[in-house]
């Protein structure tokens, strides 16, 4: 009787850790009208879009497409949707150089297209959106939390300043400016 009660016990407290992770999971995202956004999840394979240029030129066929269809009012792309997880990398501030790999300060960050923000109606704080040119070859550009600024750049405005990310063999990628500055969300 004992080990049965004891088991009750356990499984209500999970159930109840459960529901409590469900309704603070559920508000984290109740500002987004997810009834009036529509996702799909591609994977271009390597082969037939070996480079970046080729994958880029498809999302741009897409993105026109999509744009055209009747009450589509905002197309965007991003690696990871809310809630989906984020890609983690170690990267350095253009004015603090840190040359051993395991010192650098890592972040967690999603890749995105013009008009993502506004899609899921987060208001930018500081600077402007992304432009469809941001990401070519010498416009790489970077959207940053408040979170960030606050612990890279407390005290000062981040716009124009720079950072690189690096790849999991520690190569620096390109340098990306900061153009804006969004609240923070998961």
């Amino acid at each position: 009787m004992v080990f049965q009660f004891t088991l009750a016990v356990v499984l209500l407290s999970g159930a109840g850790l459960m529901m409590r992770s469900f309704l603070l999971a559920q508000d984290e995202f109740s500002q987004l009208q997810g009834e009036r956004i529509l996702t799909a999840w591609v994977s271009l394979p390597s082969t037939r879009y070996p480079n970046p240029e080729d994958k880029r030129q498809f999302f741009d066929k897409v993105r026109a497409q999509l744009e055209s269809l009747p009450g589509a009012e905002v197309v965007a792309f991003v690696s990871n949707h809310p809630g989906g997880g984020s890609a983690g990398w170690r990267f350095e501030l253009e004015d603090h150089p840190i040359h051993e790999a395991e010192r650098r300060p890592a972040a967690a960050g999603v890749v995105a297209s013009s008009s993502y923000f506004r899609l899921l109606g987060i208001p930018l704080i500081r600077g402007r959106d992304f432009e469809d040119y941001d990401g070519l070859s010498g416009k790489e550009a970077a959207i940053v939390s408040e979170q960030f600024v606050s612990r890279h750049f407390p005290n000062q405005n981040p716009i124009g300043k720079r950072l690189r990310l690096f790849t999991r063999e520690n190569q620096p990628r390109p340098w990306m400016t900061i153009v804006g500055v969004v609240p923070g969300f998961r």
